[in-house]
């Protein structure tokens, strides 16, 4: 494998570290004001910095059309079920209603076992919408921004960056983009980190550190991803101080978030993990080892429909890592090793989510812990297909894309008898985007991301980097 171009003192570390940093402080400012019963100021601090995000990303056609069509397919689901777990997808609208000082649904336990950026920059925009679909637009947003970073690894692994395109369209990858949690949100700061790792200069040591402590501000599920990737800084950086400075003092930006639960304790995390859910005896929680392995290659539904083929294809498209690994495996044959660093992190992604997923969750594998891993994983092989390759990857995944946002649209619109997700709808008193504006804006961002998306292929091939 080659040696990955060295980034040196490249102005996108620059741009990629003030903008974490801004999104981090902004956010632990909304906690603050929230704290302060001050709660309607927070979008004063909040929209610049996510439009300061996005100016600094300079985002490509590519970019902006992979958004419009995240943004087209939320705008067109009615009843958000990720597979039949709306629970799931309302959770962190709740908590987000919580930091904003809004009526939520959410107790103390569920703020301390989840940390709060995402929830605390979408509840700053809350407070001005308090509706269920504000939250389905600022999620994509946010949770889109990872393609910044990627498409920089594809240009540091020596390819062209409109080679984004086949990662963005990526089954598992597409599908999480309107998932409501913030997996992709936690990726812009993971491969901001990875990122820097293969640059030599002394301020890509402080943007690991910063990276690295946006994921864990994000959800406390990064943890893996980021022991991984600092162990490797540890052992292989001469400039480790700098970037374990940089990660204490952005996960110092915590603070608020305790004060607003009211705790610092350590045994948060173990809350949500073993031993305190293991559901019955140390051996049960051994023997759902493996089944959490194998459910991250092919996860069991929680919800049957009564229609198998519309089960096995959610069941592999929305809760499977093959999803996102097989369609280059099919094109490449092969798989290309990663940087150092980005196996380090993935391997402590997979040891973290193997020791501290309970054995109740085990059905649904590591497909959330291992979100990021499949990004960078895809994003490497694909930097290193020739061009023919690429263009039949693209094809390929554009069709299984397509077969994938359609069995979600489906799902969403199927009326099932006995299904709780309706009597949770109605419950919860959620607005989706589609019931208030009804379908004609999603269609309309729908098809201007595929002509964003047509655009920005032609021009970059006639253009080449």
């Amino acid at each position: 494998m080659s040696t990955p171009a060295d980034g040196g003192s490249d102005r996108e570390l620059w741009r990629l570290l003030v903008a974490m940093a801004g999104l981090m402080v902004a956010g632990a400012l909304a906690l603050c004001a929230t704290l302060l019963h001050h709660a309607g100021v927070s979008i004063v601090l909040v929209a610049p910095a996510i439009l300061a995000t996005i100016a600094l990303a300079r985002p490509t056609q590519i970019m902006l059309g992979l958004v419009g069509i995240s943004l087209a397919v939320e705008m067109l689901i009615p009843l958000q079920t990720g597979g039949g777990r709306i629970g799931d997808w309302d959770l962190h609208y709740q908590l987000s209603r919580a930091y904003a000082g809004l009526p939520s649904t959410v107790g103390l336990v569920d703020l301390r076992q989840r940390t709060p950026l995402f929830d605390a920059l979408a509840g700053s925009l809350l407070v001005w919408g308090k509706s269920y679909w504000v939250f389905q637009m600022v999620s994509v947003v946010l949770n889109s921004l990872w393609l910044w970073p990627a498409r920089r690894l594809l240009q540091i692994l020596g390819a062209s960056p409109r080679r984004l395109l086949v990662v963005g369209l990526t089954p598992m990858v597409i599908i999480y983009s309107v998932y409501t949690w913030p997996w992709g949100f936690v990726s812009f700061f993971a491969l901001a980190a990875m990122c820097a790792a293969l640059s030599r200069a002394r301020l890509a040591a402080v943007t690991i550190g910063v990276g690295l402590a946006g994921a864990l501000l994000t959800h406390i599920g990064a943890i893996g991803l980021a022991a991984g990737l600092g162990l490797w800084v540890l052992f292989r950086r001469p400039d480790w101080k700098l970037t374990f400075a940089a990660g204490l003092a952005g996960v110092a930006l915590i603070a608020p978030w305790a004060a607003f639960t009211h705790t610092l304790s350590p045994s948060v995390l173990w809350q949500g993990s073993i031993p305190a859910q293991y559901a019955g005896s140390v051996g049960q929680w051994l023997l759902s080892r493996p089944v959490l392995f194998a459910s991250t290659f092919w996860g069991i539904p929680p919800l049957h429909l009564g229609t198998p083929l519309l089960d096995a294809v959610i069941s592999l498209f929305f809760f499977s890592t093959t999803a996102a690994l097989l369609p280059v495996l099919i094109v490449a044959r092969r798989w290309p090793r990663p940087p150092a660093p980005v196996v380090w992190s993935i391997v402590g992604g997979v040891a973290a989510g193997m020791l501290l997923l309970p054995t109740n969750t085990s059905r649904s594998g590591l497909a959330e812990t291992m979100f990021t891993a499949n990004i960078a994983l895809v994003v490497v092989a694909v930097a290193r297909l020739s061009k023919e390759q690429t263009r039949r990857l693209g094809m390929v995944t554009g069709v299984l894309a397509a077969i994938a946002l359609t069995a979600l649209i489906w799902r969403s619109e199927v009326t099932v008898t006995g299904d709780p997700n309706l009597v949770y709808k109605v419950a919860q008193a959620l607005e989706f985007f589609v019931a208030r504006f009804s379908v004609v804006p999603g269609i309309l961002v729908g098809g201007a991301g595929v002509l964003l998306l047509a655009r920005g292929w032609r021009r970059s091939a006639s253009h080449p980097a």
